[in-house]
């Protein structure tokens, strides 16, 4: 089993380490950060290392890291972050939880595919990307670096997701659509056309018809059959 470093301290940190000792996939030797945010020596009961000392630490061309950071400034923080260390020479882990079904490419690594995640045939993820519980990435699909694709979305197939995306829940992408790089797609949006570089995406309740019924119509509202028993 190939040795692991997390990169950071906070609770993403926290939920990769104990979902990588849930399913046994690498032996985690601790955490690092860098010396300015070093505060303590233990974190979830493991050691805290300076990134600066990483080297004098584990064996560079063996080891592995993990830079578990969320979806802070777009991306761009687990990005500065990703990138810096990787032009130092290090190897990063993909981190699969083995109840997710990857049947297109992991093309690059640093990437979290949760639970329940399907990347279907012929889809692509490049790399330093999230994809979080229970998401949907369709055929010929492609994610490009440093996204963050949120629980339960859906991005049908033969679409693009641009660098550095957000994704957030429950949103919906319909086929063949083209998302720029750095777009910001909020929970539970819906998106049927082209989103040009640069731009946001959101739903809200101002937007949302909302219409109140009685106790017994409100049923006759979602029905399959009028005539089931």
């Amino acid at each position: 089993m190939k040795q692991l470093i997390i990169i950071g301290t906070s609770t993403t940190a926290e939920t990769i380490y104990k979902f990588v000792q849930q399913y046994q996939l690498y032996n985690v030797l601790g955490f690092a950060v860098n010396k300015n945010y070093l505060t303590a020596n233990e974190y979830c009961g493991k050691p805290v290392y300076a990134v600066e000392d990483l080297d004098t630490i584990i064996d560079k061309d063996k080891d592995l890291l993990f830079v578990a950071i969320q979806w802070n400034k777009l991306n761009a923080e687990r990005r500065t972050v990703y990138e810096r260390l990787k032009n130092d020479g290090w190897h990063f882990a993909n981190i699969i939880s083995p109840y997710a079904v990857v049947n297109g490419k992991l093309e690059g690594d640093n990437c979290w595919i949760a639970d329940g995640a399907i990347i279907d045939f012929g889809a692509t993820i490049g790399n330093n990307v999230f994809v979080k519980i229970g998401a949907f990435v369709g055929d010929n699909t492609h994610v490009a670096d440093h996204c963050f694709i949120g629980a339960k979305s859906t991005i049908a197939g033969g679409c693009n997701i641009g660098e550095q995306s957000f994704v957030g829940l429950n949103s919906i992408i319909f086929d063949c659509t083209t998302i720029g790089r750095k777009c910001l797609v909020g929970a539970c949006a819906v998106v049927k056309r082209n989103l040009p570089d640069f731009t946001r995406c959101k739903t809200s309740s101002d937007l949302c018809e909302l219409k109140q019924f009685g106790e017994d119509e409100i049923e006759s509202k979602l029905m399959f059959s009028k005539n089931i028993r």
